[in-house]
């Protein structure tokens, strides 16, 4: 068998597992957008964060995320689907980061509701590739393993709350990506206590 025969043996099964990965990758990605979170079902900032770290420190022992909480915030309350879409970026902030680096996490007070802000330390983002990194499938880690999943998700699931994902990022300091939540978001749980977990 000459390379011709080889590869075009190959190709059109290398095309199949491709086009068989992307429908997979599709069909996560409409599930995730089906609104299938309580409204009622808000948690604390504060057990949105010790979630999250949970989550996504499995299998990173070395981990560390460092959080800031601002105090007029931290028994206020979100969606607890919010810790799947912050599970998705800290990871991805993990992943961009040098092992045993921290991520740091911030939730801020602003004029319009609030914002999360995730902070990682790696070589940050190329701004000719910045526009892709929501694209479903897009990875700086193809090599490594990454699917170009969870921004994607993140975004997704903060899309059908009513939140805007934003990126920050340049080449040689790391990226930042912010959720900015809108007052409707953080004011739906503040005046009565949080119901049955």
């Amino acid at each position: 068998m000459d390379d011709r025969t080889s590869e075009a043996t190959v190709l059109p099964e290398i095309k199949r597992v491709a086009e068989d990965g992307q429908a997979v990758l599709r069909k996560f990605i409409r599930d995730a957008k089906r609104p299938d979170w309580d409204e009622a079902d808000f948690a604390s900032v504060g057990e949105i964060l010790d979630d999250t770290k949970r989550a996504a420190c499995v299998g990173r022992p070395s981990a560390r995320i460092l959080s800031r909480v601002d105090p007029s915030l931290a028994q206020q309350g979100l969606p607890r689907i919010v810790v799947r879409a912050l599970v998705g970026i800290v990871d991805n902030a993990f992943n961009a980061s040098s092992e045993g680096a921290s991520v740091s996490v911030s939730f801020v007070r602003t004029p319009q509701g609030a914002r999360i802000d995730v902070q990682d330390s790696g070589e940050g983002i190329a701004p000719e590739i910045l526009p892709e990194i929501l694209r479903l499938g897009f990875s700086t880690r193809l090599e490594q393993g990454g699917q170009g999943v969870g921004l994607t998700i993140a975004s997704e699931i903060l899309k059908q709350l009513g939140a805007e994902l934003g990126i920050h990022s340049e080449k040689g300091q790391g990226t930042t990506v912010s959720i900015e939540f809108p007052a409707r978001l953080i004011g739906a749980s503040l005046q009565a206590p949080f119901g049955p977990k």
